[in-house]
């Protein structure tokens, strides 16, 4: 019973054997033939050990259906055996055979594995170095792999990324726009470039420029796609870097006061609103103009030498505007790549103002230079800075020596400390000093100047230069000086005139007053009749010439007196009317006698006036008489006073023979007479204005003539309103 056991378990065993050989045998292999050997080898020890089974059971033989004799039964065990032995020996050596050439194999596989790797790490070193984002999806559009930038980029590590979608790992906007990037790379087999901004971790952006192109397996399956992006922060940052500053230049040409022209050989391309507003036109209007529209006749030579050879640097021009007008232009260019082509740049500033300052400028500078007046300009602190030729002429020096240095070396040592500071606090505070100078030529001679020093400020108001002009007065002074000498003569002269006259008036009044009383006397016949009629004609004559005599000589001293200094007034209050009054009364018998009528119109509230009382009489009567004595029989004469804001003023007017127009100063003078028929008939001295004149000049007031000849003289006294007496 063990054997049967024994046998069944053997058969079982090898069958098991068998099949998992059979199993497990390769398909193709270099140990295929190894394998089919030993399944064959198994099989027959199967079969081997189930002959036994059945050999040493008869309970399980008769479920056989065949029965075999002895010798068939020993001879398929022996065949079992050997056989299965056989073929299992033979495979065996097979596949130990086969063995060498597997490891063979393996070697190769195992280099060709190392080449592959040693490939991929020289492919992903290369990609790495990349300065771009690279990276790989398959067909599903998950990560397969990428560089360390893309990494570093989005802040995130290769095990975060491999086998996610965009999706899983970017925001969900641009996922979107990464997704429908791929979609038209898969499309279209790869794709235009495409910006998008992804922000970092930190929230600053990174913008990156995107290809994209699919992959295909050996089937021509989609395989997936490779994307390379390119880091455009930097450049991103520079285009919004020169938009600003393109923007920048833009509103400063804008601003700017010159006229900015871009043209290239096609013309004009663009302009700022500085150039329409200089030449006036609109923008449509100016960049369809050529420079011959835009500049004068006589400058197109010089300005298209300049931009047919693309000459750069700065010249003048004439410049026309759209009415036609011209004006003086300024004009630099220089040539420039703008979008890629050549383009001119032309700046234009309008210099007409400038020409017209600079015009100015020199004709002040040749005023200055050829003033008949010294010059002098210094800076705050009194250094020369600049003279005029007239200033060297007459100092002497030359400007080598003057300049720089302090204008206190002409000084003589005339002008005193005091008047120095005086000087300089005047023109400090900003105003004008004017005065004379006695200064010494580089010669040591002395000159007079007269001075006028004023100061110079700036926008703010501080003093920048002082300017002084000078004229020299050298032969004014001398002149003055001599006439001053000649003037103290005169007065003494005259002085003595006075004198000598003063003293013969007084010699000459004691026999005079001696004459007219004695005649005064003997006219009354006091002491008996004198006898002949002729004695009383001569006494009449001798009398009415003693009284003319007394009356010049009174005039005469009083004149001297006048002029000495020696006549005072006795002021007190006066009535003006009253005065009048008695002055026609006393003037009355020879109105009477010359057949003249006498109208007086004076206000009854004429106020009173402080003055000399015999002073202003003596004024009315020499005016009452002068009229008198200069109007024919039948003629008018007319006295007028009234009150204005100026004072009092009151007019003798006659309608007599008038003064020449070029008399009416001489008559002012003492002993001045008017020739003439009418003149030489009248007795007078012509001292009678001028004493008239001078009373008139002691009450401050004034004594005016106006006279048309044949017509009359209106002589016109004016007493100063701070004569009147106010109530």
């Amino acid at each position: 019973m063990l054997d049967v056991t024994a046998d069944i378990l053997r058969a079982a065993i090898f069958s098991v054997i068998t099949v998992v050989v059979i199993w497990c045998r390769p398909a193709k292999d270099l140990s295929l033939k190894g394998w089919s050997y030993l399944a064959v080898g198994f099989s027959l020890l199967t079969f081997g050990s189930l002959l036994d089974v059945l050999n040493n059971d008869d309970q399980l033989s008769r479920y056989f259906p065949f029965e075999a004799s002895g010798a068939v039964t020993t001879f398929g065990l022996v065949a079992s055996y050997i056989g299965g032995s056989l073929f299992l020996f033979i495979g065996i050596l097979k596949i130990i055979s086969s063995f060498s050439r597997i490891s063979e194999k393996i070697g190769e596989l195992e280099a060709a594995e190392s080449a592959v790797e040693q490939h991929n790490n020289f492919l992903q070193t290369l990609i790495d170095a990349m300065p771009a984002q690279v990276y790989f999806k398959d067909h599903e559009g998950k990560f397969l792999s990428c560089n360390k930038l893309f990494l570093e980029n989005i802040g995130r590590d290769i095990d975060e990324i491999i086998g996610k979608t965009s999706h899983e790992i970017f925001p969900e906007k641009l996922a979107d726009v990464f997704v429908e990037a791929d979609k038209k790379a898969i499309a279209k087999g790869r794709t235009q470039e495409q910006e998008a901004i992804f922000t970092r971790e930190d929230g600053s952006d990174l913008h990156i420029l995107m290809h994209k192109a699919r992959f295909d397996n050996p089937d021509s399956t989609l395989g997936g796609l490779i994307g390379i992006s390119i880091d455009i922060s930097g450049r991103k940052q520079v285009e919004q870097a020169l938009k600003i500053s393109e923007e920048r230049l833009r509103r400063l040409s804008e601003l700017s006061n010159e006229a900015v022209i871009v043209h290239s050989k096609g013309g004009m391309n663009d302009c700022n609103h500085a150039a329409l507003k200089m030449f006036g036109y609109g923008y449509e209007e100016m960049i369809a103009l050529g420079a011959k529209d835009l500049i004068a006749p006589e400058s197109m030579p010089l300005v298209q030498d300049y931009i047919s050879n693309a000459k750069e640097g700065s010249y003048e021009a004439v410049g026309v505007r759209k009415n036609g007008s011209f004006f003086e232009i300024n004009i630099s260019a220089k040539t420039s790549i703008l979008d890629g082509q050549t383009n001119r740049v032309t700046f234009i500033r309008d210099i007409s103002a400038r020409k017209k300052v600079e015009s100015n400028l020199r004709k002040l500078s040749k005023a200055i230079e050829q003033n008949p007046v010294s010059i002098q300009i210094t800076d705050p602190n009194g250094i020369i800075e600049y003279v005029n030729p007239k200033f060297l002429e007459v100092t002497g020096y030359s400007a080598d020596e003057i300049i720089g240095k302090n204008p206190n070396m002409l000084k003589s040592g005339h002008t005193t400390s005091e008047e120095y500071r005086n000087l300089w606090t005047t023109i400090s505070s900003g105003k004008v000093w004017s005065g004379a100078f006695k200064n010494r030529h580089k010669n040591g001679e002395y000159f007079w100047e007269w001075a006028s020093i004023s100061s110079v400020v700036d926008e703010q108001g501080v003093i920048t230069n002082y300017v002084a002009t000078k004229e020299d007065i050298t032969k004014q002074r001398l002149a003055e000086i001599q006439l001053m000498e000649a003037k103290e003569s005169a007065e003494l002269a005259n002085r003595a005139k006075s004198e000598f006259l003063a003293n013969m008036s007084h010699e000459l009044r004691t026999p005079l007053n001696a004459i007219i009383g004695f005649s005064e006397l003997m006219e009354r016949e006091i002491f008996g009749p004198l006898g002949s009629r002729k004695y009383q004609e001569y006494l009449g004559d001798i009398k009415n010439s003693g009284d003319h005599l007394l009356h010049l000589i009174n005039d005469i001293l009083d004149l001297s007196k006048i002029e000495a200094g020696e006549f005072s007034l006795n002021e007190e209050s006066l009535n003006l009317n009253k005065l009048i009054d008695s002055s026609v009364t006393i003037i009355r018998p020879r109105l009477d006698h010359g057949d003249l009528e006498l109208e007086v119109d004076t206000p009854s509230d004429l106020p009173n006036v402080y003055a000399d009382e015999r002073g202003v009489k003596q004024i009315l009567i020499n005016l009452l008489s002068n009229a008198v004595k200069f109007t024919p029989a039948g003629g008018k004469i007319r006295i007028e006073s009234k009150s204005n804001g100026e004072g009092i003023l009151i007019k003798v007017i006659d309608t007599g023979i008038g003064i020449p127009e070029d008399k009416l100063d001489d008559v002012m003078n003492p002993f001045i007479q008017v020739d003439g028929t009418m003149t030489r008939q009248s007795q007078g001295t012509g001292l009678g204005l001028s004493i008239t004149q001078k009373l008139c000049n002691l009450h401050e007031g004034s004594l005016g003539l106006a006279s048309v000849e044949g017509k009359g003289t209106t002589a016109s006294v004016m007493l100063p309103e701070s004569r009147i007496i106010k109530v």
